[in-house]
Formats: C-alpha cells, sequence, structure tokens
C-alpha cells in the first residue's frame, strides 16, 4: 500500500525509501511517553463525566426534576447529538481553519462554557421547559465539540501516523474508564443524596476536563518524520 504522501501526491518513492512498519516499542514511546497524550486521555476521563451522565441520567432527571413524561424527556434528550453533530462540525472547521497548530486552544474555551451551562441547567430550567430545551441544545454543542476533537484528532496530531490508532485507543480506553464510573457514581448519588450532587458530579469533571485541556494551550505537536 502506498503512503499517505505518495497517496496524497500521486507520486511513488523508490523502494529503498519505502514507509515500514517500526515495531511495538516504537509506538509505545510514541503513546506512553507522550505528555499530551497523557493529559488528553486523563481529560476524556473526566469529560465522559458530563457525557455519560447527560447521555444516560437526564431523562430520569427531566422525569423525576422537571415532571415530565418519560417520552417527551426523551425527545428532549435527543436534542443533545444533533445539537452535538453542529458542534463537533463548528470545532473542527475553528481548530483547521484559524487555530492551525493551536488547535487544542478551542477545547478549553468550549468546555469552561459547557460547565457554565450544565450550572444554569441545574439551577435554572427546572420551572421553565423552554429554557431547559435551549440550554440543552448548547449543552449538545459545547459537549461533542470537544469531544471529537479529542477523540480523533489530537490523538493523530500528538502522535505520529505510525501510532496514531494506538493513541486514540489509549485516550478511548481512559474514556470508558470515565464512562463505567460515572454512570455508577450518578446514579448511588442520585439515590444517596439527590440531583444536585449528581450535577456537582458531573460539573466537577467538566471543570477537571477544562482545566488539564489548558496546560496544552500552547503546546505544539513535535513535527517529525512520521507527522
Amino acid at each position: 500500500m502506498p503512503t499517505i504522501e505518495e497517496d496524497y501526491s500521486g507520486k511513488r518513492e523508490s523502494r529503498t525509501n519505502r514507509d515500514y512498519h517500526l515495531g511495538f516499542r516504537f509506538t509505545m514511546r510514541q503513546v506512553f511517553l507522550n505528555k499530551g497524550i497523557w493529559i488528553v486521555a486523563i481529560s476524556m476521563f473526566f469529560l465522559d463525566f458530563i457525557r455519560t451522565g447527560f447521555t444516560f441520567w437526564a431523562i430520569t432527571f427531566l422525569f423525576e426534576v422537571q415532571k415530565t413524561t418519560v417520552s417527551l424527556a426523551t425527545y428532549n434528550i435527543m436534542i443533545i447529538p444533533l445539537s452535538g453533530s453542529m458542534g463537533a462540525l463548528f470545532s473542527s472547521w475553528v481548530a483547521n481553519k484559524y487555530l492551525k497548530e493551536r488547535s487544542v486552544r478551542i477545547i478549553p474555551v468550549m468546555l469552561f462554557l459547557l460547565v457554565i451551562v450544565c450550572w444554569f441547567f441545574l439551577k435554572a430550567s427546572e420551572n421553565n421547559r423552554v429554557l431547559s430545551i435551549i440550554l440543552l441544545i448548547l449543552i449538545g454543542f459545547l459537549l461533542y465539540g470537544p469531544h471529537v476533537l479529542m477523540a480523533t484528532f489530537l490523538p493523530m496530531e500528538y502522535a505520529s501516523r505510525k501510532s496514531a490508532a494506538s493513541a486514540a485507543g489509549f485516550v478511548g480506553g481512559w474514556a470508558y474508564v470515565g464512562s463505567a464510573l460515572s454512570s455508577f457514581l450518578s446514579g448511588y448519588l442520585a439515590d444517596n443524596f439527590g440531583w444536585n450532587s449528581v450535577f456537582y458530579l458531573w460539573l466537577s469533571g467538566g471543570l477537571m476536563d477544562a482545566i488539564l485541556m489548558t496546560i496544552l494551550w500552547n503546546h505544539k505537536p513535535v513535527r517529525g518524520k512520521y507527522h
């Protein structure tokens, strides 16, 4: 198979200079000794506190707190992935068009805004269903924009193309751990301490995520032979 560069340019390198597999050790170094990948992975752990929380528990919150029907609550939550797709397109467009190698900067901005909107959703939407829908649209937009960049774009930026798949898997693995922990803790807290404590769990995850991604504000990926 041709390399990415060959496929793009239509030119083939001589056989002696062709790309080749660099081995398991090289891949592990690119992932486990990479500061950027570690920060993105731990950030994904915290981001999935909010993502999983709203995906699996927001319907119950709307049913118990806002007294909506289950069917109406389900329709309301469908807004999150729909607006999230717009957020993913927006964040990717801004990153590619304006930020270039500083593409990570759009992520903490959207995450801090996400925390603020989630707090307003808890405090201001209980008796106002129109406001609740507007806030859910914003939550989806601000949630999936960073999520897509962190899960796919940044692993390719911070690891070489030789280890991009492994880096993405490493980041995704941390996300699944955060998702599992959030699912358990959200149910436990809702049953024993009320919904305020659940939202504070989600908000703390979002805030930690935003702070961690701010560390990468000036971080530029190292450009080597295989980037």
